[in-house]
This record gives C-alpha cells, sequence and structure tokens, in this order.
C-alpha cells in the first residue's frame, strides 16, 4: 500500500462504511493505543522533564542528561547514600515510575556493600532511600567478599523470625552464629526475597556503643544494608517491606498521620535531629536477643540505650519543627517500627524483659501504626521489656493478696523484677520484689537493674506516648505510664534507702536515685551534651498542657500516680 489506505471498489454508501469500520477504525485505534503508551513511557509523563535542567515537581536533583552514576540518576533522583527524604501527601500523591524509567544498573553501592549483577537490572529506591530491583536479578559479587574460611561480610536471604542465630559473622557470641544461614554470589532473587548483606567490623576491632561511646559493642557487625525484589516498580513514596521472611506488607509515606504530631516550643538542651537521623537511617536488624549481631556503627548495643534512642527521637518529633525538618527522622523512625512488626506478624515472639535488653522496641511499632492508621501495628502483641516489668501491686503473686509496697509512702504500682512476673520460675529472686520488704528479697538484682538500667531509659517513651494524641490508649499497659510517674515524681525516702542499706547491704549511689532520665550516664560521661533533654522536656510537658498541634485542639488530662 505504500503508506496508502486502499478501498475496495464501492460504488454505494454501505460499502463505503464497510470500508472504512474495516480500515480506518483499526489503523486509529492502534494510533490511539501507541500514543498512549509512548506518552506513558516519557519521564515528564510522570516525573516532570528529567533532563532539561530544570528541577521539576518529585525530581530531587537534574544534571541535564538522562545518564547513571554521575550524582543524579536516569529518574532525577539523587545517587549514593545521602539520598534525600521528600514529604510526599496524599492530596499531591507522586507517580509510580514506569520499569523503563527506572536506571538500568549492574552494580549497587550502599554503606560500603557492593552487590554486581550478571546483566544490567532495573534498580528503583523506597523513600528512605533502600534499594530495590524490579524482576528477578542474579548477584554474582559481593563486596566486601564473603568467603567460607573468613567468617565475615556475611549475607543472609530472608531473615527467619525467633530462630535466634546469625549468619553475619563466625565472630558472633554465645553460640549465636550459624554458618548454614549465609549465602554466597551467585544469588538469584526474585520477587518477595530480601538479601541482608553485612560489612563486618576489622578484625580485633571493638567499635564504640551507640550513645554509650565509653564502652565498646560486642557485635562485630559494622553495617547492613539490603536489598529487596519487588515484582514492579514501587510509588516514590514506598517503604520497604520489613526484611523478615515471608512479610510483603506495604506501606506509603504519603498516608502518614502527620497531624498528630505536637509542635512543642524547644527546651534549651535540644540536641540535633541530623545526629538521630544518622542512627536510624540504615537498617536497624533486631531479630537476635542480646544485640549480638546488630550494627554497631549506628544501632544501640543495648537495650537500655534502644530506649534512650527511642525517647529522643520520639521526643524530637514533637518539638515545633515544619514537616520538612521532621520527615527524616520520622521516615526512619517509622521503617524500624516496620521492620519491627513484619518479625511479630511472621512470628517473632518479641523483646522480652531481661534486665534492660527488651527495651525499646514497643515505641516505634506503635508510633508506625499511628502514623500509618494501622490497627494491627496499633495492637501489636508481643513480648515487650516495658510492660513485663511494670506491674500492679495487685497482680504480684499470690494475684490479689497485695494491695500497696513496703515503702514509707506505699505505691500502687512496682517493677516486675529481672525478667517480669514469672521470673521466680527462671530465678531465684529474678521475679517481682518490690511488695516485699526489703528483708524478704532473695537478692537485690532488680533493685539494681531498677535503677541503672531500665526506668532511666523508659521516661522519654512514656513522655513521648504521653504527648503524641492516641498513643498511650494504642500502648494499653497503664502500668507502665503509672510506673515511669512513680519513678520521676516520687523521690527516694531516706528512710526507705536506709532500710535497704540495712537489709541488704546495698548502698544506692545519688546517680541511681529516682527522679531523673540520665542523670545515671552523665555521671559516667557518657553524651554529655544531651543528659538534660529528657528531663527538660519532662518538666516542661509533663505536668503542664502543652499547646494543641497546629490548627487543631487538643484535650489534656494530667496523669495521676494511681490512676
Amino acid at each position: 500500500m505504500n503508506g496508502e489506505i486502499e478501498f475496495p471498489n464501492a460504488t454505494d454508501a454501505s460499502e463505503l462504511r464497510k470500508a472504512f469500520r474495516s480500515k480506518i477504525v483499526p489503523l486509529l485505534v492502534f494510533l490511539s493505543v501507541l500514543g498512549s503508551a509512548v506518552l506513558i513511557s516519557l519521564p515528564e509523563a510522570a516525573l516532570g522533564t528529567c533532563g532539561n535542567g530544570v528541577v521539576d515537581k518529585f525530581e530531587q536533583c537534574e544534571d541535564g542528561n538522562l545518564n547513571n552514576g554521575d550524582g543524579c540518576s536516569s529518574l532525577c533522583q539523587t545517587e549514593g547514600d545521602d539520598f534525600p527524604v521528600t514529604v510526599y501527601t496524599a492530596n499531591d500523591p507522586p507517580p509510580t515510575p514506569a520499569l523503563g524509567e527506572l536506571p538500568l544498573l549492574t552494580k549497587i553501592t550502599q554503606h560500603g556493600i557492593t552487590w554486581t549483577f550478571s546483566s544490567p537490572v532495573r534498580v528503583g529506591r523506597f523513600v528512605n532511600g533502600d534499594y530495590y530491583v524490579a524482576g528477578e536479578a542474579t548477584i554474582v559479587d559481593v563486596q566486601p567478599l564473603p568467603t567460607q574460611t573468613n567468617g565475615q561480610h556475611g549475607s543472609m536471604l530472608n531473615i527467619k523470625p525467633n530462630i535466634q542465630r546469625s549468619g553475619f559473622d563466625s565472630r558472633i557470641q554465645a553460640g549465636r552464629y550459624d554458618s548454614s544461614l549465609r549465602v554466597y554470589p551467585p544469588i538469584t532473587l526474585t520477587p518477595g526475597n530480601k538479601l541482608v548483606s553485612s560489612r563486618s567490623a576489622a578484625k580485633g576491632t571493638n567499635l564504640p556503643c551507640v550513645m554509650r561511646p565509653y564502652d565498646t559493642s560486642e557485635s562485630p557487625v559494622a553495617s547492613i544494608s539490603i536489598l529487596t525484589s519487588v515484582a514492579a516498580p514501587q510509588p516514590l513514596d514506598a517503604y520497604r517491606p520489613s526484611y523478615a521472611q515471608g512479610s510483603a506488607s506495604s506501606y506509603l509515606s504519603r498516608n502518614l498521620k502527620r497531624q498528630l504530631l505536637p509542635r512543642l516550643p524547644p527546651v534549651q538542651h535540644v540536641p540535633p535531629l541530623s545526629e538521630f537521623e544518622g542512627y536510624l537511617k540504615r537498617p536497624w536488624v533486631d531479630s537476635v536477643f542480646f544485640s549480638f549481631d546488630v550494627p554497631a556503627e549506628y544501632m544501640a548495643c543495648y537495650g537500655r540505650e534502644n530506649a534512650y534512642l527511642m525517647s529522643f527521637a520520639g521526643l524530637l518529633l514533637t518539638l515545633d519543627l515544619t514537616p520538612e525538618q521532621k520527615e527524616p527522622l520520622l521516615v526512619y523512625l517509622v521503617q524500624y517500627g516496620i521492620d519491627l512488626y513484619g518479625l511479630v506478624e511472621q512470628g517473632h515472639t518479641g523483646w522480652q524483659a531481661h534486665g534492660g535488653h527488651g527495651s525499646g522496641r514497643k515505641l516505634p511499632i506503635i508510633l508506625a501504626g499511628l502514623m500509618l492508621n494501622e490497627q494491627k501495628m496499633k495492637s501489636v502483641q508481643a513480648k515487650f521489656g516495658e510492660d513485663m516489668q511494670t506491674l500492679w501491686v495487685s497482680e504480684t503473686p499470690p494475684a490479689g493478696t497485695y494491695t500497696k509496697s513496703w515503702h514509707t509512702k506505699p505505691e500502687t504500682v512496682v517493677y516486675g523484677g529481672h525478667v517480669g512476673i514469672n521470673g521466680e520460675s527462671v530465678k531465684q529472686g529474678w521475679g517481682p520484689y518490690e511488695h516485699l520488704a526489703p528483708s524478704a528479697w532473695k537478692n537485690t538484682l532488680g533493685e539494681s537493674y531498677r535503677r541503672c538500667c531500665t526506668s532511666v531509659g523508659w521516661v522519654g517513651e512514656m513522655l513521648t506516648a504521653q504527648l503524641i494524641p492516641g498513643m498511650r490508649e494504642v500502648w494499653n499497659h497503664p502500668q507502665f505510664f503509672s510506673y515511669v510517674d512513680r519513678w520521676m515524681i516520687s523521690p527516694d525516702d531516706p528512710g526507705d534507702l536506709e532500710t535497704i542499706q540495712r537489709a541488704t547491704g546495698m548502698t544506692v549511689d545519688a546517680d541511681f536515685m529516682q527522679g531523673q532520665s540520665w542523670k545515671i550516664l552523665s555521671g559516667g560521661g557518657y553524651h554529655k551534651p544531651h543528659h538534660t533533654f529528657v528531663d527538660e522536656m519532662w518538666a516542661a510537658y509533663r505536668n503542664t498542657p502543652p499547646p494543641p498541634p497546629s490548627g487543631k485542639a487538643m484535650s489534656w488530662v494530667p496523669l495521676l500516680l494511681d490512676d
């Protein structure tokens, strides 16, 4: 036809109409579909005009080209580890890239870990900066190089809940290392797979503990990066699914209920947002108890510091900062909550009371639930140290026998012991004890940990949950709130301290007394610039009503010790 449309020989209108229907209509339909396909595939249809030299809507950068590897990707997203977190809203949601718009890459490097593919793959990024591959991908090399003999820089595929083992590094203590959990290239990822790769600390090196820099972490793992395989490109505001095996729930940052966050005038000593963004930016892998394999460059090495860090991060989110200022920390903290909930959802029993080890995990889960309005997160069922170690006196065994504690000023809420209410079945003296006079205590383990390693870390967590509307209700353990109030509001009675000393020989140092959130650590020289932040926030906002969130009224009911 040489580009011309041929008509049959026809002399009447009916024949011409038949010819039109048989030739013209199919052609117009074809051109219409083709035009739509072309429009959808153009970057400017979804993400502005990437490559035009102007940073358009939903673009993070613009260098005037569509090249990758030059700091600004072909999707006009910032390349490298300094990935900016953007505020996305449901009123103006970001687009989902077409497959052909995703950068086509042969390798990815993130936080010192490099994955190399057998052939180029389409690569995207979640809202927190973690990478994904769209479709199947085969990894032929991981650097730093994991080998069968060096036992370091290990990768695991789809972390299994509750196995309490890790393949990251053969130096992991207490029999927690399991070489069978390690995977080596070639590694084929299919949609739903998550490759969790670690970079080990140098041999003979113990990294300083986060927020406790004069002590060293027991973990030989330095950093962790996660590569996820998804079936199709993700919206720009998609969170990474939890690294837990089988967890597939996806969430969008456009749905964050940012209006729930108060905007309180700052106190005198406010730590920088950037510090806590730095701690939470990389994945907190938290499946092995006692923190034996945590990424020590940025993750707390003990539950007390975990609770401190959650306290600081949570309270920073209640200050009078713009949504843009809060967004990175909010996104990172919600991602940690998603990761933890993914473990619980797949059968992880939680982070039980064991001295200070079990603290700091409930807050990020229920914060994520509130911010995303996800009921299953808000009603999470698992073991948490804060709840297991705070009891009504009437709950102590035999239940209902005791109505008040032994103190000069009797208390109705007490510390639940080293591992909670059932501690006596584990070891004598590990259960509740504060309802009894010190002369009846089996040892001073509970009282030591009550003062050194638990109560002090809970203050900021409780205050965060008290200040964010609805958070105390979904926490759903009023004993925790009453106990923290008791710790902060009821100073130690000198007569009680004398009774403890006379009956047990235990002398309570001033740095371990009630009424403080941080002094125990400031006395040890730990992070002195921040040691007053939680105390100042408590003094400013615990017993006086804070101003309501911008544009909204907020009811305020002071929490009394006996409520």
